[in-house]
């Protein structure tokens, strides 16, 4: 072999093993995925903020080192508008909190990617039924067969009372009211110890607890559609008429009107003995009045037709536009772990957890959240519409106006004026 077939045949080999070298260098390995940048927008308060900033980033970005998360807080009253606005300029945050009100239209509007596919992976997906079942009730988390978002926790109402205040009206603090009429009869006789006897908090969906209790509706549907309002029907007369007869004909009941004592601090006074409430209520009673601990949680008086309930919450989704949605799903998949939702229920006190066993853990530390996990059949959702922000600003002047003292509007009256003007208004008629 002469000297320049050699060198040339060296030159080749050692080209080719340039090029291969270079080539190893190039490719990411296996196990070390190209690092990754997700946005995460959000609305809350500075417990919740906390968490996300100060627990579960650092966690998560330990458990998967090739994913960054870039928080982004937004005010509560501008986040979907400001989300809407970055659909359409293409710049919608990766991973997104979904709130109950909400959910629906951000579907509608083509915000969210639906989540099947990861949810039913067999290495990265979840098991739908390890949370309670009301909890994916919330309109839009499931629409047109297709799963929107992952719950991470429950809101419903229940019955806080004052066991002390019913030994002194000669009542049983281990039988609270059970029906309507157990309830203005507890009230008649605890007025005779105590200022209030029971009180309704003076916005919508407290209401809406006994107009379905009534055997009413908010909406009237065709075919599944809203084409009207329901809620001045004669149920729903029935269940204004009924709490508007505690504040002013029995005198029983304090009339929650807005920029007066609220029901809370009357409740841990003494001076108000029986209050519908959310959980949200249980985290200020323990901050805002420790020497106050002997109050106690029931489940719903039932009205004519049963017991009903109001569901609300909150869940995660992933953007539609996300250029990552593997890794997306992995950040609302941790959101809504065990793990993230006992800092969530139990070290941080937000709400009650959507996972059963994890709310299993939070009854062990503090059991009156119990009354709060509802039956499936008590939950009710039917009262969201797209337009439910509008609609609520025309129903709570109108009840304001019932339990008002000073006004106390006819609750037909009320309801008819709401009904109007929700016609006019809302469904342009």
């Amino acid at each position: 072999m002469s000297v320049i077939r050699r060198d040339h045949i060296i030159t080749k080999v050692v080209a080719i093993a340039l090029i291969i070298a270079i080539a190893i260098v190039n490719v990411p390995s296996i196990g070390s995925p190209e690092k990754v940048k997700l946005r995460f927008a959000m609305f809350g308060g500075p417990p919740e903020i906390s968490l996300y900033k100060d627990v579960f980033i650092p966690e998560f970005e330990k458990k998967y080192p090739y994913i960054e998360i870039e928080l982004e807080v937004y005010p509560h009253g501008e986040y979907l508008p400001k989300l809407m606005a970055e659909y359409v300029a293409g710049t919608l945050p990766d991973v997104l909190k979904l709130m109950d009100v909400q959910i629906l239209s951000m579907v509608k509007g083509g915000l969210l990617r639906p989540l099947d596919e990861f949810i039913n992976d067999p290495e990265i997906g979840i098991n739908m039924e390890d949370f309670f079942d009301f909890a994916w009730r919330l309109p839009g988390l499931i629409y047109n067969n297709k799963t929107y978002g992952v719950p991470i926790d429950f809101l419903t109402f229940a019955l806080y009372y004052n066991p002390e205040l019913f030994k002194r009206a000669g009542l049983d603090p281990d039988k609270p009211p059970r029906t309507w009429d157990e309830l203005l009869e507890y009230s008649k006789a605890l007025v005779k110890v105590t200022d209030y006897g029971f009180c309704l908090p003076g916005w919508d969906m407290p209401w809406f607890i006994f107009l379905y209790e009534a055997g009413g509706k908010v909406w009237e549907r065709v075919d599944g559609k809203v084409v009207g309002p329901a809620f001045n029907k004669e149920p729903g007369v029935k269940a204004l008429t009924f709490i508007a007869d505690m504040i002013h004909k029995y005198k029983v009941a304090y009339p929650n009107i807005w920029g007066e004592t609220p029901p809370l601090t009357l409740f841990a006074e003494g001076k108000l003995a029986m209050l519908i409430d959310g959980p949200w209520e249980i985290a200020a009673l323990r901050k805002d009045y420790p020497n106050f601990t002997t109050w106690r949680t029931a489940p719903l008086p039932a009205g004519p037709v049963g017991r009903a309930n109001c569901l609300f919450g909150s869940a995660f989704g992933v953007s539609s536009l996300t250029k990552h949605p593997r890794e997306a799903w992995l950040v609302v998949k941790e959101l809504t772990s065990e793990w993230n939702e006992r800092n969530w229920a139990i070290k941080y006190g937000i709400s009650p957890p959507s996972r059963k066993a994890v709310f299993e853990e939070l009854m062990k530390t503090e059991p009156r959240f119990k009354p709060f996990a509802i039956p499936l059949e008590e939950a009710y959702v039917e009262f969201y519409i797209e337009q439910f922000p509008a609609f609520r600003e025309i129903l709570i002047p109108e009840l304001q106006s019932v339990y008002n003292p000073d006004i106390k509007k006819d609750p037909k009256a009320a309801l008819d004026d709401a009904a109007r003007r929700v016609i006019e208004e809302i469904f342009k008629k």
